[in-house]
């Protein structure tokens, strides 16, 4: 299989550093048993396989950060704590979602409320 990767860049000390990105990717599947291998506790494949297809692997690690295990020393660990489920992530993830929509409504509301109020107050 080819590797889809490509270049990882850091600005270090104002240096440039430029490395092959050699990891390669994981197939949908991959990542459900790579979460399953880490201990997160999935009841449903089927659903778990259609929110990483759908959502994202990537978006939604963000979500299960909380969720991960903290190692000596304050690291933290691939793996997760104890008896921590998918449908946890989920009820993050999608809080998070509908708490952006309301601020969105909110925010695009007041903001024609903002341009329309210098007109509503010139003279006729």
């Amino acid at each position: 299989m080819r590797n889809l990767g490509g270049f990882f860049f850091a600005c270090v000390s104002s240096t440039l550093v430029v490395e092959a990105y050699t990891k390669s990717p994981l197939t949908v599947e991959q990542q459900l048993q790579q979460l399953k291998d880490r201990s997160l506790i999935i009841e449903d494949d089927g659903f778990a396989l259609s929110q990483l297809r759908t959502i994202s692997y990537y978006r939604l690690s963000a979500y299960w950060y909380p969720f991960r295990k903290i190692e000596q020393g304050g690291a933290i660990a691939d793996d997760f704590e104890e008896k921590t489920h998918f449908d946890e992530v989920m009820t993050l993830y999608e809080f998070d979602r509908r708490l952006r929509q309301l601020v969105k409504q909110f925010r695009d509301t007041h903001k024609i409320i903002l341009r329309n109020e210098p007109s509503l107050e010139m003279p006729p």
